[in-house]
């Protein structure tokens, strides 16, 4: 599946920040697999980017969370903010790594968050919406993802396991704190969002109302909310 074509038909010039290499190896194998010439830079540590290379020179950087010892990648998205570098950046981390205070930080600085593992599709998607083009490429026929949110607000109970996966992704991309939800969570939280009480709830899901409480608590302590309009506002962020 060719996604590239999301974004402007060029080259691109990439970096990869990381201390695995076989990481920056299996980033660059996902970009190539795209066509077209594209560079991949590899660069082990914050400290060897700033060293030997300028975020100007690059179309979009990708980069890892923790580092062992020295800078981080928030420490070296800090630095890219005083400086006024505006070079997109995609952070890479791991999902146990990335907890509601992270990616808020993250959402401040990076224009996208991947969650490890991913694969190639996820990681263009990131790409597109860190590089954010002015206009997509008008010869691109391939059809539009189909709006997840319209039809899972109607019966938020159907929500299937596919459902579930492109919700989550498309909440990563976007940094929000929902991706941390679990497959039986993610439902619990799209019925509160819609306003159903925890008798409704547990009816829809046929489970136990004991079930739906806990559920909920977990919820509010990954969303780091209990207000109704905040869980719809997260829920709606989730529009394609």
């Amino acid at each position: 599946m060719i996604v590239q074509g999301h974004l402007p038909k060029k080259e691109y010039h990439f970096a990869v920040i990381d201390n695995e290499e076989a990481v920056y190896f299996g980033l660059r194998a996902l970009i190539e697999a795209e066509g077209g010439h594209q560079r991949v830079d590899f660069f082990n540590s914050p400290e060897a980017f700033l060293n030997s290379a300028k975020p100007q020179e690059f179309d979009c950087i990708l980069l890892d969370l923790c580092f062992p010892g020295g800078m981080d990648g928030m420490q070296l998205l800090g630095d890219f903010a005083r400086q006024h570098i505006k070079t997109p950046v995609v952070m890479i981390t791991a999902v146990s790594k990335a907890n509601h205070a992270t990616m808020f930080e993250l959402g401040r600085w990076a224009k996208a968050l991947l969650l490890k593992p991913f694969d190639g599709y996820q990681l263009w998607g990131a790409l597109r919406i860190a590089m954010n083009p002015a206009q997509e490429d008008a010869s691109n026929d391939e059809p539009p993802e189909p709006p997840i949110l319209a039809w899972v607000r109607q019966n938020p109970a159907t929500l299937t396991r596919d459902d579930y996966e492109k919700l989550k992704h498309r909440a990563s991309l976007l940094n929000s704190p929902v991706c941390q939800l679990t497959f039986k969570e993610m439902k619990v939280f799209l019925l509160i969002a819609a306003g159903k009480s925890n008798e409704d709830i547990a009816k829809a899901l046929f489970i136990e109302v004991s079930t739906v409480i806990t559920h909920r608590a977990a919820i509010y302590r990954k969303l780091g909310t209990h207000s109704l309009l905040r869980l719809r506002d997260l829920r709606d962020e989730l529009k394609n």
